[in-house]
C-alpha cells in the first residue's frame, strides 16, 4: 500500500467514526422526544483488491451506515382517548394503507403494513 492508500484508509476511518458520532449525538439530543427511534451505526470494510486468499488482500477503506430501530419499546403514556393503544413488549399493529374512497367508504390496499404507532381513530 502506498502513501495515498494509507491516507485514504485513515481518512475513511475518521469519516466513518464521525458519522457514528453524529448518530450518537442525535440519539442523546432526542432521548426525551416522544416517538423518537434511535439510530444504530454499523461499519463495513471495503477491500481494495482481492482474491480469495486473505494474505493477498490489500487493506481498503471503511464505511459507516445508520439503521433506524423500530423494535424498541418506548415509554407508555396514559391517554384519555379510548382508541389510543400501545404494545408493551414485542409485536406490531397490522394495518392497511387507505388508497381511496367509494360512496363515502374507505378502500384499502389489501397489503399489510406493520407499525407500533397506536393513535387510532374511529371513522364512518
Amino acid at each position: 500500500m502506498g502513501i495515498y492508500g494509507a491516507i485514504n484508509a485513515a481518512i475513511s476511518g475518521l469519516q466513518a467514526q464521525s458519522y457514528a458520532l453524529e448518530n450518537i449525538s442525535g440519539n442523546i439530543a432526542n432521548s426525551q422526544t416522544v416517538g423518537y427511534k434511535r439510530l444504530d451505526s454499523s461499519f463495513a470494510d471495503l477491500v481494495a483488491s482481492g482474491g480469495n486468499d486473505q494474505t493477498t488482500q490489500i487493506a481498503g477503506t471503511v464505511t459507516s451506515n445508520s439503521r433506524a430501530t423500530n423494535e424498541i419499546v418506548g415509554d407508555i403514556q396514559r391517554s384519555d382517548i379510548d382508541t389510543f393503544m400501545a404494545i408493551n413488549g414485542d409485536g406490531y399493529f397490522v394495518v392497511q394503507s387507505k388508497v381511496g374512497e367509494t360512496d363515502g367508504r374507505s378502500i384499502f390496499s389489501g397489503d399489510n403494513v406493520y407499525t407500533r404507532r397506536g393513535d387510532f381513530e374511529i371513522n364512518e
